[in-house]
């Protein structure tokens, strides 16, 4: 008996949506196809470059955030516990930045970003007073500064949306001159999150100590596989911001439905991944719709630039919020509306781009703090380094609260922290030399050399627990790390 493939989902044509939204807005929207052209040939490049292994795909790739602990409301809701955005390390003095959502339902304690399968975190705990600052200045974006220990080779920060003179501009600025509606692509991981989400039966998000949630495991183990796989590329319709404005929307506007936009379907393998292809051809649409998850999200956009020429494709901004706007019928289908508010990018990625950035979002005050938190936790990681071995140092300060406590008040608290992760980090190094020394048939100079790589292993490792793991946790990850490691060099304890 065959099987039946199950018809594809039906696409939104952009022009219909156009149509459809200059209804509603009661003007004619055109749309350039050289403009639409530019984007999706790009999207087809990052694409190829990713099937043919290039690092550079990662210049697209969004990065998932959270927060170690959440309030009781985000227990079980993805959409409350993780925002996007982008990880960037400055041009010009090699520091790290997070620019991207801030959820509400954050609590106090460190952030960590996933990028590309790579880990990056706060410089400390940030206490929830700084994102309800976030919250208040922006409604929902923040630039924060972080620590990352391990860099992957090569490193891309994404490219920057440029006009047709190859300086920074804003793409609203392009619709406001040549025409009133263009195409833009927001890059997010949501979907991707959802899709490691339905291959289990059930996932427990956090767990609960002391009356307080904190993310579990499981959960961080789905945001670095989801950070380390292609994106999904949602296509906006963006407005003239002058339109916008006469029906009081904000600035900078753009629209989509809850139907993918042709041709994400039609031409899915040449733009997306198989996992999300497969999901959309299957009609699985619920996984792909729009949600606070992708708030902070990376947008990117492109510009025509006389015949058969295009600006640099590059990011255009990110995404504030997120509304549904109105229920129309396009080609004889139900669609809803979104309306997505976007906030435009740094000018370049200096450091003094990214603060004059935030003096722009209004939220310069509160990245100030957190530099001075980041001094501080500089401070006292030299010092602990001097005593511990760096990794543990380095776990220690991002385990307490630079912000609100005195450096002698913070470092007394990192010390504790440091002693307990190197009572563990003995104890694991014990029993992997106890191991190595219990092989008859390795001669004295092997047993040497195993030690002393097991050491370095342990070390790069060490990066990948939390210190808001209970002793038992931290011992067992690092011990079962161990354990492999040396199973591949043919020792089994």
């Amino acid at each position: 008996m065959s099987v039946k493939t199950p018809p594809a989902p039906p696409e939104t044509d952009l022009s219909s949506l156009a149509e459809a939204l200059g209804a509603i807005l009661s003007i004619s929207l055109s749309l350039g196809y050289a403009q639409e052209q530019c984007v999706i040939s790009s999207l087809k490049r990052y694409r190829s470059l990713a099937v043919s292994g290039s690092y550079q795909k990662y210049e697209i790739y969004p990065a998932i955030a959270a927060s170690q602990r959440v309030v009781s409301e985000a227990s079980n809701d993805p959409t409350k516990i993780f925002r996007q955005g982008i990880v960037i390390r400055t041009t010009d003095t090699g520091k790290w930045y997070y620019i991207g959502g801030i959820s509400p339902y954050w609590g106090r304690d460190t952030l960590i970003i996933y990028q590309g399968g790579s880990k990056v975190t706060s410089s400390g705990k940030i206490a929830k007073s700084v994102y309800e600052k976030f919250l208040e200045k922006t409604g929902g974006l923040g630039v924060i500064p972080l620590v990352k220990y391990r860099v992957p080779e090569p490193r891309y920060n994404p490219p920057l949306f440029k006009n047709c003179q190859g300086s920074f501009g804003l793409f609203w600025d392009f619709l406001a001159e040549a025409f009133e509606a263009g195409i833009l692509a927001m890059s997010t991981l949501a979907p991707l999150i959802n899709i490691q989400a339905s291959l289990k039966s059930f996932i427990q998000w956090t767990y609960e100590s002391d009356s307080h949630y904190y993310l579990t495991r499981e959960a961080e183990d789905i945001m670095r596989t989801a950070s380390d796989s292609y994106p999904y590329l949602q296509i906006l319709l963006g407005t003239n911001p002058q339109v916008a404005k006469t029906h009081g929307l904000l600035v900078y506007p753009s629209f989509t439905t809850n139907y993918p936009i042709k041709p994400m379907v039609s031409e899915c393998d040449d733009l997306m991944s198989d996992a999300v292809c497969g999901n959309l051809e299957s009609g699985r649409l619920y996984l792909f719709q729009l949600n606070d998850m992708d708030i902070g999200a990376p947008v990117f956009a492109q510009i025509p630039c006389g015949i058969n020429s295009c600006s640099q494709f590059g990011l255009a901004g990110f995404v504030l919020g997120i509304n549904s706007y109105r229920l129309v019928k396009i080609d004889n289908i139900d669609v809803t509306i979104y309306y997505v508010r976007i906030v435009q990018p740094p000018s370049d990625f200096t450091e003094t781009a990214i603060k004059n950035y935030a003096d722009t979002l209004g939220i310069l005050d509160v990245l100030n703090v957190l530099e001075n938190a980041s001094s501080k936790a500089e401070k006292g990681e030299s010092a602990l380094s001097a005593i511990y071995p760096l990794p543990i140092a380095a776990l220690a300060v991002t385990a307490v609260d630079w912000i609100e406590n005195s450096y002698d008040e913070a470092y007394k608290e990192a010390e504790k922290v440091a002693e307990r992760l190197y009572q563990i980090y003995n104890n694991v190094l014990s029993y992997a030399n106890s191991c190595i020394e219990a092989q008859p048939n390795l001669p004295r100079n092997a047993k040497v050399m195993y030690e002393q790589q097991v050491q370095q292993y342990l070390n790069s490792i060490f990066y990948d627990i939390s210190p808001d793991w209970n002793d038992n946790e931290i011992q067992n990850y690092l011990e079962n790390k161990v354990n492999e490691y040396l199973s591949n060099q043919g020792i089994y304890c």
